[in-house]
């Protein structure tokens, strides 16, 4: 499962640097950080996962998206 956190964040990653625009950033972070979409959709998963891999599924997820936010503002502030 952490491999579909991963190849999320590069796709979403990749994304927002071909982002040539403040709207086109803001589509990219709607998609990936929007409720219930991208990484977001992800955290519905976690119920389904064994009790004792639920914290690390988790915690790699929030990480995702802390790195993906501090991406989406750095990207921001440079166009």
């Amino acid at each position: 499962m952490s491999d579909i956190i991963t190849e999320q964040l590069q796709t979403a990653l990749a994304e927002t640097e071909a982002a040539t625009s403040s709207i086109e950033l803001e589509a990219v972070e709607t998609k990936h950080l929007g409720r219930n979409k991208g990484l977001n959709e992800l955290r519905r998963a976690i119920g389904g996962l064994p009790k004792e891999e639920r914290p690390a599924f988790g915690a790699r997820i929030n990480e995702a998206i802390g790195t993906l936010t501090t991406h989406i503002e750095s990207r921001r502030a440079l166009l």
